[in-house]
């Protein structure tokens, strides 16, 4: 915070925490990325989207589609007050995905790109 040394480029179709001390709003501007594909690690990834892809709407939609691609996602989480998880199939409760929302998603087997369309 405040310093150069902690000062880094933000990259298109990567992840990244805020912290803060007090809640509030905040606008950032720029263009928005497009996002034709994405590497999937294994392991917890952080994970947003500029446009939700075709016919993805809900958490079970994305983990599908992601599955069908071959990687093997088993869950996805969003923040509401703490990390609420939905796992593929139905554990949980499923929930609509937005645009520009951060959610964290687990991958359990090898890393893998999916194309995002």
């Amino acid at each position: 915070q405040g310093s150069p040394a902690n000062n880094f480029l933000i990259v298109p179709g990567e992840g990244y925490f805020v912290i803060s001390r007090w809640s509030g709003n905040s606008t950032i501007s720029g263009t928005k990325a497009s996002l034709s594909s994405l590497t999937i690690p294994r392991g917890y990834s952080m994970i947003s989207f500029p446009q939700l892809p075709s016919g993805v709407t809900t958490a079970e939609d994305l983990l599908q589609s992601i599955q069908s691609q071959g990687v093997s996602v088993t869950t996805i989480s969003r923040w509401s007050g703490s990390w609420r998880p939905y796992g593929i199939g139905g554990s949980g409760i499923d929930f609509p995905l937005e645009t520009g929302k951060g959610y964290m998603i687990r991958n359990i087997g090898q890393e893998g790109n999916i194309t995002v369309s």
